[in-house]
């Protein structure tokens, strides 16, 4: 990867992080039928947190489950607030 990120220029990176973002906001808002508030989807230290608030468990759980459908992995951090 190191190499990779080396010959390709930053910006397509970039790129590609923004567009992952967007597919992941659209997949939890179609899955929770805009359950989730303020939703924000940032990545620290490597993993993709998810943050905002809404009304129940599960829908904290299908915005994780409908994140890491877009991701693949479970490498995730859901900090989705319950209230």
């Amino acid at each position: 990867m190191t190499r990779l990120m080396e010959t390709v220029p930053s910006t397509v990176f970039e790129s590609s992080l923004k567009e992952l973002i967007i597919e992941i906001e659209q997949m939890i808002h179609t899955t929770t039928n805009l359950g989730v508030q303020e939703m924000c989807v940032t990545l620290e230290d490597g993993k993709v947190v998810l943050s905002g608030h809404c009304r129940t468990f599960y829908t904290k759980q299908l915005a994780q489950h409908a994140a890491m459908k877009v991701l693949g992995t479970d490498e995730l951090v859901n900090d989705i607030r319950v209230a």
